[in-house]
């Protein structure tokens, strides 16, 4: 049993003291059981759509709303002329407006942007984006094709786009870099999660628009966590590990470290975003299965990645707080996009939704967090900021010094929320405000029947 399944192991299962072995992932320790499985017990956590905001805080936000409420995709993305990734990006961000401009009562904007969102979903749902989503008979599942990208402003297209093309100009297929992977498998969870987040709230907000996209969120859906084992069109479980308890975000090309994942609060997204759309269709067996990986990643997110001092997973070579890409054979503290401690930390809250404090332990954050200002601090130049990633420090300030990260947030200059912003570009200084006015409160609305205090 490794250390996650020990914290977690229910009655009947007994720890032997002798015969177990070290790996990466700390001590594996041999176990007797009454049965031929092994039952985990979590805690129930409140999952809600949105935190509550403190009352006096609420005049900003709807400041900001105001000034965020013409917010729309660009021509591109409006006409899937984009990778996945972004464009689901942007769409989670509108959904997030919407929630919090519903949670506001500001119907006027909830329905602008209800509508918005309804026809950007439907370009790629209904197979008329120029980045094509395509089933893959091999290894079946959804993939871009690519886009191989002309024009600009109301000229931009895919110049490899034919509408009536039998077989398909795909630069995603022969190039693994292209579109983060995504023909070859690589950040599914990420992409996808992000689309149907997005189709979550429009379900929760017109049941109608549900009924009709229902099954094609669900191959989405299908494509990242199918929970059949019967499915002829696409595997079981095609990202999350049962046995490591999280997920892996790489896909069908081999390594020699094996599989690896680098943003996991990217995962916990994709999970939390399957159970808000099992909450919206009132579909309990997708919700609670969801809940399942959400609980199960964010307990190995606390014990794998969130390294604390002294560590029993890690050796004393290894000096750093917090992982950046879990390998199966080695741990670095690096991003796939560069070295700084502000991309390390930063990765690891993307993103800034109502489910992402579930993933932190607090006491770790609280001594991992000076060594994260310090980063962004003494950056020449100022690249935290101008990537955008100064946008994850203060909301990870949100959850130990609620004071100190609101009067930060309010500070954040507007070119972090840019579009072109790499790392702020999913999200919005409304959302930000929101999130750091409900740090540490209780659940918002939107939390259906509770689970069980233990899970098996």
């Amino acid at each position: 049993a490794l250390p996650h399944h020990r914290a977690q192991l229910g009655p009947g299962v007994t720890v032997l003291p002798v015969g177990g072995h070290r790996g990466l992932t700390g001590y594996a320790a041999v176990v007797r059981s009454e049965g031929d499985h092994w039952d985990l017990e979590m805690p129930q956590k409140a999952i809600s759509w949105l935190g509550k905001p403190d009352p006096e805080k609420l005049p900003a936000i709807r400041d900001a709303l105001q000034q965020d409420k013409d917010f729309d995709l660009q021509y591109d993305s409006q006409r899937g002329i984009v990778d996945p990734y972004n464009g689901g990006k942007f769409l989670a961000r509108m959904a997030q407006l919407t929630l919090i401009a519903e949670q506001l009562g500001e119907q006027v904007i909830v329905a602008r942007f209800l509508e918005r969102l309804k026809r950007y979903l439907a370009v790629w749902l209904d197979h008329s984006s120029q980045n094509r989503l395509m089933y893959d008979p091999s290894w079946g599942g959804i993939v871009s094709c690519g886009c191989k990208y002309e024009g600009w402003g109301t000229t931009a297209r895919c110049a490899n786009y034919a509408k009536s093309a039998k077989t398909p100009n795909c630069p995603s297929l022969v190039d693994v870099g292209f579109d983060f992977g995504n023909a070859f498998y690589n950040d599914h969870h990420f992409h996808y999660g992000y689309f149907i987040y997005a189709s979550a709230v429009v379900a929760k907000l017109d049941p109608t628009w549900s009924r009709i996209y229902h099954d094609k969120v669900w191959v989405l859906i299908r494509d990242i966590a199918n929970p059949s084992a019967v499915d002829p069109f696409f595997p079981q479980w095609r990202h999350f590990d049962w046995y490591a308890g999280h997920s892996w975000a790489s896909g069908i090309v081999a390594n020699p470290n094996g599989l690896n994942q680098e943003s996991a609060s990217e995962a916990l997204n994709a999970h939390y975003a399957m159970f808000l759309f099992g909450t919206a269709t009132r579909d309990s067996v997708l919700k609670y299965t969801a809940e399942t990986l959400l609980l199960l990643e964010s307990q190995s997110i606390q014990t794998y990645w969130q390294v604390k001092t002294p560590s029993d997973i890690y050796p004393p070579e290894y000096k750093h707080d917090l992982i950046g890409i879990a390998w199966e054979r080695l741990v670095e503290y690096q991003t796939f996009f560069g070295h700084h401690p502000f991309f390390v930390y930063g990765i690891q809250f993307i993103p800034v939704t109502a489910v992402a404090p579930i993933a932190f332990d607090r006491a770790w954050l609280k001594d991992a967090l000076p060594a994260f200002q310090k980063s962004c601090e003494e950056d020449k130049p100022p690249l935290c900021t101008e990537s955008g990633f100064i946008i994850f420090l203060v909301a990870a300030q949100s959850l130990v010094d609620k004071s100190s990260a609101w009067q930060a947030a309010a500070r954040l200059p507007d070119s972090v929320f840019a579009l072109s912003c790499a790392g702020g570009n999913g999200n919005t200084r409304t959302n930000t405000l929101h999130f750091e006015a409900s740090g540490g409160n209780a659940a918002g609305t939107g939390t259906e029947t509770p689970l069980p205090h233990q899970m098996t």
